[in-house]
């Protein structure tokens, strides 16, 4: 009888832990907008190649941290990547219509001693915090992603994406 509580008792603990652990997991990810990634070709992304992304309407004003994501693998044969992130946000407010802006963002994907920086083992992904961006509620954001590499053509880089979050 003893242990038979005994077991009652730890089973119930552990529905608790799995629920709280749930809780916690889902609570990081409530203030997610917007998480995608799109594939590229991995025997050779061309340059020419622009990887887009549409976020239909924020769904509250304030400031989003966006991060770009990046999975390549060890026929990558460069040391880092240079991206060009351009986007453009297109206001439903009469102040501003649309803002446009580009930049240059580099993802080193082998460290110093040559093992790949990302996390993975066939595939290694790397996030790298982008941009604190001002949207208000109903402002759309288009945004694309290309490579800003020497050869016209690189191997290795199987997916992009884009995380758009709301910090706590």
């Amino acid at each position: 009888m003893w242990r038979h509580g005994l077991t009652f008792r730890r089973e119930k603990g552990m529905i608790a832990v799995a629920i709280l652990a749930t809780a916690a997991f889902v609570s990081c990810f409530q203030n997610i907008g917007f998480y995608e990634y799109r594939a590229v070709n991995i025997d050779g992304w061309e340059r020419n190649d622009f990887v887009d992304f549409h976020i239909q309407s924020a769904q509250e004003d304030g400031y989003h941290t966006e991060i770009i994501g990046v999975r390549a693998d060890h026929t990558y044969p460069f040391k880092s990547l240079q991206l060009i992130v351009s986007q453009n946000i297109v206001s439903t407010t009469k102040v501003r219509k649309s803002v446009f802006r580009s930049d240059t963002l580099s993802v080193d994907i082998y460290d110093d001693e040559g093992m790949m920086a990302g996390s993975g083992v066939n595939l290694h992904q790397y996030e790298i915090p982008f941009k604190s961006l001002r949207l208000e509620k109903g402002d759309s954001l288009y945004m694309t992603i290309r490579h800003n590499m020497s050869r016209r053509r690189i191997k290795g880089i199987s997916d992009v994406g884009v995380k758009i979050y709301r910090p706590h």
